[in-house]
């Protein structure tokens, strides 16, 4: 599975009102909710305070942070209990997974159960919802690649039926003009269709979030684009057949879509190193007994160079003793 994915940070604080809370970004709730669980399972590991383990899970820049935040805001503030503060936010929650999810949190801290107990059983059924989902939206993905083929296929079915029936008898150009009008808008018809209703997965971070060979086909496009636009006007102006001037706009186009090629690679290939380094980080660290950052240092990067320039960069800010949240 490829878990990489942009989350966005919190526009501000969830509020209590009457209203509710806002809902999360339906797309993003499985996977945040999965990677909210496994932190704070991994967390409560360690046997910090659950005040402390609420701060930090208010602090991770994912949608539902919010609802930790708002629970912290009613424990540390107005001196609720946790477990009423956690039931506070659930009746005020519109998501139901999210409002089902405190309400378990709430009961299980009013009968004592540990937090690590808790949180290690509902990180096991998470994974495994979330696991189905992803199973669930790849059999969607390929049944709607099937209905694009077949959409495919009857836009060049019309194009072969045209061109057989100029063969036979003459159809003047208007007929044909507007046969291919009718295949561009199936196409295009068919393709926002899918795009709009097939499930999908954020991979390529844009903006501040992504590197620099991430920008560079947004770049590209931005330049290319009216380019080519400019470059076909010039042509038609000047008499040019339309033949050669769709060359002329695939050979301006070609640049962008061979950088995009290369920048999908590098973000596929970098998921899978990624997950690589987790692995052997901490097989590392447990068969040696030592600390992630010592171990770190003594990781054979040749099989993820990919992301060892990033590894490097990270062992020396923690060797460095700066802070986690800095690294």
């Amino acid at each position: 599975m490829r878990f990489k994915r942009f989350w966005p940070r919190r526009n501000g604080k969830a509020s209590s009102n009457t209203d509710g809370l806002p809902a999360p970004n339906s797309e993003l709730l499985g996977f945040d909710l999965l990677y909210h669980l496994t932190y704070l399972a991994a967390v409560a590991e360690a046997g910090i305070p659950r005040s402390q383990i609420f701060h930090l899970a208010s602090q991770l820049p994912i949608t539902t942070a919010s609802y930790f935040a708002e629970v912290e805001r009613l424990a540390r503030n107005m001196n609720y209990e946790y477990s009423e503060a956690c039931r506070l936010v659930a009746m005020n929650t519109k998501d139901e997974t999210v409002k089902s999810f405190l309400l378990r949190l709430s009961g299980s801290l009013d009968t004592g159960e540990a937090e690590t107990d808790f949180l290690r059983h509902e990180l096991r059924v998470q994974a495994e919802t979330y696991s189905n989902q992803y199973e669930r939206a790849l059999e969607s993905l390929r049944k709607y690649t099937d209905g694009f083929a077949a959409a495919v296929v009857s836009a060049v079915l019309i194009i072969v039926v045209a061109a057989v029936s100029t063969l036979i008898y003459d159809l003047g150009s208007s007929v044909l003009i507007g046969l291919v009008a009718v295949m561009l808008s199936i196409s295009a018809l068919g393709a926002w269709v899918i795009y709009r209703a097939a499930p999908k997965e954020i991979t390529v971070l844009t903006g501040p979030q992504g590197n620099q060979s991430q920008r560079l086909p947004h770049l590209l496009r931005n330049i290319l684009l009216p380019g080519a636009l400019v470059i076909a006007g010039f042509m038609f102006a000047t008499g040019m057949t339309m033949g050669g001037i769709l060359v002329a706009v695939g050979a301006a186009l070609l640049p962008l879509g061979w950088v995009a090629s290369r920048c999908d690679a590098k973000v596929s290939k970098r998921d899978q190193d990624v997950t690589s380094f987790y692995r052997i980080l901490g097989m590392t660290a447990s068969s040696l007994g030592t600390t992630p950052t010592e171990a770190m240092g003594r990781l054979d990067l040749r099989s993820m160079a990919s992301v060892a320039p990033q590894i490097r960069e990270l062992y020396i800010r923690l060797q460095s003793r700066a802070s986690t949240q800095l690294c």
